[in-house]
């Protein structure tokens, strides 16, 4: 039964499934809080001195009139801000949560991820919830509800639903801490294997050096050298488009440096790398020395390598789709010779129904408005799982086979490492730590190089 204080109803007992004192309180007689633990109660008001275990009912309906009456229980469930506006408020780049929390710790949260969590929310979130569902509503129960219904709904693979989750459930922790939600609301959600289905594909090396051959006859420096640098240092589309030419070291005639200090976003513009630290790699001098009269060719006078190919404001970087363009155009090719296709056969893309113009769209043709024919070698690609990015898992196989040293590997492409600081030491010197790496990077690109030192001898 419950107890009644004036206008303060509450019950307190024994849970089956939980240690210890909990209790509930009532609004009115339909509307009723979450079990509450009485043990968090007591840390919350700072009383462990006095009651260090709480031992009997009687204490623990002791403590929870105290936190009544010192204003720690609130008398209203949540607020009544409905959930899908609480979201997408939370994740505005322009928004106060997001603003303090660059101030505590800047450019923690940058405006392409906060982006990126808005169009989770828009996308997956707000079309599960009920019409009219306020933040009062959510529950722990309510929460993992949602993540059942994104599983079940079997069209996206573990990693983007818990990436959608965190999206859903960081602005909910916070409105728990902020008190407007009154139980920990993601306790029953279980963490979800993240490991991908498959993995990512890469070319193999007879592959990579005809792919390499018809790029260099046919292609644009841009899409060559890009291609070239991902290879030869595992660096990543974002990092190479905002590599600048004074970030380029030439040290001598074999080796240069490349610090790689930033990323490129579509929506934030500059921002810091993946793991948000400075990173020196090595590059063989002729494609360094490549790369910095590409850049010196720039005709938007800024200082990035890969400038834009079309006239844009400001200082922005090419297109990742036009690399990724040309790149598939060209890989095509090889596969359609690989796999005895006619150059250039075209099958109906039965993984879309209809022409979807944000996705591939520069591989398909539409034939009506029911259906899309697409390059066979597509379809082959699709299998294989090849990207652009596959040229940094093919860089690290590759390396790894060649007998790279772990440690100096992960210090390269950017991955964790064991403590191996190299930001305050000269060029020379940082090149002296991973020279092992350099050689390696010879190697990976190494017919091209024999192909430019024999054309710089021919000059």
């Amino acid at each position: 039964m419950a107890k009644s204080v004036s206008d303060f109803r509450f019950a307190v007992f024994k849970r089956q499934d939980r240690d210890g004192w909990w209790f509930r309180y009532y609004i009115t007689d339909k509307r009723r809080s979450s079990s509450l633990s009485v043990e968090t109660m007591v840390k919350r008001m700072g009383l462990l001195d006095e009651y260090p275990k709480i031992r009997s009912k009687r204490q623990a309906e002791h403590v929870v009139m105290h936190a009544y009456n010192n204003g720690v229980i609130r008398m209203e469930l949540g607020v009544r801000e409905n959930l899908g506006t609480y979201l997408l408020d939370y994740w505005d780049f322009n928004g106060v949560r997001i603003t303090r929390a660059n101030k505590r710790r800047p450019n923690s949260i940058s405006e392409n991820y906060a982006s990126i969590m808005q169009g989770y929310i828009r996308n997956h979130i707000i079309p599960l919830l009920k019409k009219g569902t306020e933040v009062a509503d959510v529950s722990p129960k309510f929460v993992r509800d949602i993540s059942n219904k994104l599983i079940d709904s079997g069209t996206m693979a573990n990693a983007t639903v818990d990436k959608i989750m965190v999206a859903f459930t960081k602005p909910l922790r916070d409105a728990w801490k902020d008190d407007t939600i009154h139980e920990n609301p993601t306790k029953l959600v279980e963490k979800m294997d993240t490991t991908p289905e498959r993995q990512r594909g890469i070319l193999t090396r007879s592959e990579f050096q005809m792919v390499l051959a018809l790029m260099r006859a046919n292609a644009t420096e841009h899409v060559y050298l890009a291609v070239l640098l991902a290879a030869a240092t595992g660096m990543r589309m974002g990092e190479i488009r905002a590599l600048c030419v004074s970030d380029i070291d030439v040290i001598n005639e074999q080796d240069s440096i490349v610090t790689v200090s930033k990323s490129w976003s579509v929506k934030g513009g500059e921002k810091s790398t993946k793991g948000k630290k400075v990173r020196y790699t090595p590059c063989p001098t002729w494609l360094a020395r490549k790369l910095i009269a590409l850049g010196r060719l720039n005709p938007w006078h800024s200082h990035l390598v890969f400038w834009s190919i079309v006239e844009t404001v400001g200082n922005v970087p090419v297109a990742t789709s036009y690399i990724r363009e040309k790149f598939y155009g060209f890989l095509y090719d090889i596969l359609d010779a690989e796999n005895g296709f006619k150059p250039g056969k075209k099958v109906e893309d039965k993984e879309k129904s209809k022409p979807d113009k944000k996705v591939y769209k520069w591989v398909y043709d539409t034939v009506d408005v029911d259906g899309v024919e697409v390059r066979r070698a597509e379809i082959v690609r699709r299998q294989r799982n090849i990207s652009f990015h596959s040229f940094r898992h093919f860089f690290n196989t590759e390396a790894q086979a060649l007998g790279a040293d772990g440690d100096k590997l992960r210090l390269t492409v950017g991955h964790e490492s064991k403590d191996m600081t190299v930001l305050y030491t000269h060029a020379e010197n940082r090149l002296d730590m991973i020279k092992s790496i350099a050689g390696i990077s010879h190697l990976i690109v190494g017919e091209a190089e024999v192909i430019e030192e024999q054309e710089v001898g021919n000059e």
